[in-house]
Order: C-alpha cells, then structure tokens, then sequence
C-alpha cells in the first residue's frame, strides 16, 4: 500500500506515524505538482481510504476473537461505510472551495487546506496499521479546514462587495460634484453673457444719446446762424457814424411800448425783459448788469421823447445779454471775455463790440465806436448773435 504515496524522493516523513501527526516536508518541485491534483485523484485516495479499511478487516485475528468479531464485521462495515462519504463529501468541498478561492484567499490558507487535505491521504494509506481514530480526527481537521476557508471566502466576496460599493459611491459623489461644478461654470459664464450685453446695450445707449445731443447742438448752432444771417438780411444799417436820432416818433406811441417792440424784434429776445427807470443806472440811458442774461435796464425820464435812441439803446444792452450767455456757457468772467474781445476791438472792446452789434441791428446812434469793419470783427457780431465763440 506505500506504493500509493508519494515517492520518498519528493516526501520525507521527519517522525514516527503513532498518535500524533506525521510531519512532513515536500520540495518546492512536488509541492507545485501536489497543487495541480485535480478532483480525481482526491476521489482516487477516497477509494485508497475505502481499501484500506477493506485491508484492515481482511487482516488474520486470533481464532479464539473469530465469533466476536464476527459480530463487530457488521458495525465496521457500516463505519468505513459512513467514512467513505464523509471523506468524498469532505474532499468535494474542499475541491470547490480551492478552486473558489483561486486569486481570491491567501496562499497560506491555500497550503493550509491542501496540507490537510494531503493528511488525509497519508492517514488512509495508513489505515492498516493505525487506529480508525486517527482517521476520525483528520476528517474532522479536514472539514474544519475547508469551513474556515469557506468562511474566508465568504469574507473576501463580502470585502470584495463592500470596495465595489464605497468604489461606486465615490465614483456618484465626483460625478455630481463634477456635475455640479459644470452648472456652476454654465451659470457664470451665463451671468458674465449677460453682463457684457447689459454693457454693451448701455454703451449703444449712450453712443445714440451723444449722437442725438450732438444733433440738437448741430442744429441749434444752425438755427442761430439762421437767425443771424436773417437779422443781417432784414436788418438795414444805418450810416456809419451817424451821431444823432431820426425824427421823435408819433406821440401817440410811448417809449415803453416802443423799447418793448424793438426788444422784440430782436434774434434770441426771450426771457429778456426791460426794467424801466432803475436806480442803479446811475444817469445812464441804459445797461445790464455784469453777467446778467435777463434784465435790460433803461432809463426812460432822459429817453423821453427820443424813440429812436430808445431803440439804439436795446439793441445795444441787448449785445451785453448775448455777452452774459456766451461767458455762462463757458465759464468765463466778465475780463476774461473783454481780453478775447479786445484782439480785434482793442480797449473797451466790450462796449466797442456792443455798438457794432446795435448798428448790425439797424441803429443810427452809438456811443463808444462806429468802426465796425474788418472780418475779425464782423466775427465778433456773427458769434454773439449766434451765441458761439469764434
């Protein structure tokens, strides 16, 4: 029955088969061939186990024991009976459970269930000469073995399950977090859209707004122009330095209404008033106020009697309206604007200019200068008409 084993070469018992296990050591070579042993050649050492124990029972005993043993055939057949199953059951499930565990268990464990595996075989290849209790306890270390792998195994699908959970439920969270961050970005840049149309749209807006306003300014500039070329069309000038008035005008028209008439004439009259006989003329026919663009003061007690050097009068205060709105428009003083005006009028240029826009006018009587020639100067009366700077 040793020939069943396998050969010394590859297996070395290092003590004695009594009661305790034997040891033994195999070589790397038949360890690797021990682990390619396939379902059959387990079954092989179950049906070893089985003549073994037929051996055993064929073995002569003393012929004084012949009754009694025939009575004790009964029960050891049914025993080596029920090993052989167990062994085939046991055998079965360690088979599986090594080929379930293949890539899965440790190697250690591995060994540990091949080893005990491999007992068993020692153990039934020496039934004929050891006790049916050793056989016992190596199937029970042998069933003990393969539920503890089994057990791992369990184990290991479970920590296997457990990982591809955690390992989906992180892949979730960077999905929806990616997700979310994608939103986040979406919206921003949807944001930042919506802003720059938002800019764009006000820059549009204003762009049209200058546009108009440049318009109105263009086109009130023309109107001015307009309304200084139809006062110089209209208008007709009367001698140059004529010193004295035309004859009083009919009595039954009053130097009131006559200063009104002619205030109205005027290009650019309204919001002008005149203001009759006040005290801060100081004996003057007339004037205005430094800066002022509404008030023309005259004095009606010495106009008396004298339409035509009332009308001269406004129409030469009238020039000292348009002066006040050219220096409001540009932030200028009452000086600053004389030092532009005296260029081409010299000293006094603010009176000068004010008789050559009154003779423009139609007026036959000045006071400060009747020399109104010159394009520089001509430039001087378009502008203040037209209420621009030249």
């Amino acid at each position: 029955m040793r020939d069943s084993l396998t050969p010394t070469a590859d297996r070395t018992c290092v003590a004695g088969c009594d009661e305790n296990r034997c040891r033994c050591g195999a070589s790397p070579g038949a360890e690797r061939a021990r682990r390619r042993r396939t379902l059959g050649a387990r079954l092989l050492g179950v049906a070893l186990v089985m003549a073994l124990a037929s051996g055993t029972a064929a073995i002569p005993r003393d012929p004084a024991a012949t009754a009694t043993g025939a009575s004790a055939a009964a029960t050891g057949d049914t025993e080596r009976a029920n090993a052989q199953e167990k062994a085939i059951r046991f055998v079965e499930r360690a088979t599986r459970t090594v080929e379930r565990a293949a890539g899965k268990v440790d190697e250690g464990l591995r060994d540990a269930l091949r080893r005990a595996v491999d007992e068993v075989d020692v153990q039934a290849a020496s039934t004929a000469r050891t006790p049916s209790p050793l056989l016992a306890r190596g199937l029970t270390r042998l069933r003990d073995a393969v539920e503890h792998a089994e057990g791992l195994d369990a184990q290991v699908r479970l920590a296997i399950s457990s990982f591809e959970y955690e390992r989906s439920r992180v892949a979730a969270a960077e999905k929806a977090a990616a997700e979310q961050a994608a939103a986040e970005q979406a919206a921003a840049e949807q944001a930042a859209a919506e802003q720059a149309a938002a800019e764009q749209a006000a820059a549009q807006a204003a762009a049209e707004q200058a546009a108009a306003e440049q318009a109105a300014a263009e086109q009130a500039a023309a109107d001015r122009a307009a309304a200084a070329k139809a006062a110089r069309d209209t208008v007709t000038a009367a001698p140059q330095g004529a010193t004295s008035s035309p004859a009083p005008a009919a009595p039954s028209q009053s130097i009131q209404e006559i200063g009104e008439a002619t205030l109205r004439s005027l290009p650019g009259n309204g919001g002008v008033s005149l203001s009759w006989d006040d005290p801060g003329l100081s004996g003057h026919l007339g004037g205005v106020w430094k800066g002022n663009t509404s008030t023309i003061l005259v004095n009606a007690s010495r106009l008396a009697g004298q339409p035509s050097k009332t009308k001269d009068v406004i129409r030469h205060e009238m020039a000292h309206i348009y002066q006040g709105r050219l220096m409001a428009a540009h932030g200028m003083s009452w000086s600053q604007i004389d030092g532009l005006l005296a260029g081409a009028f010299g000293s006094n240029a603010s009176e000068k200019v004010a008789d050559c826009v009154a003779i423009r006018f139609g007026a036959s009587w000045v006071n400060y200068t009747s020399d109104c020639s010159g394009g520089d100067k001509q430039a001087w009366v378009d502008a203040l008409i037209g209420g621009y700077l030249p």
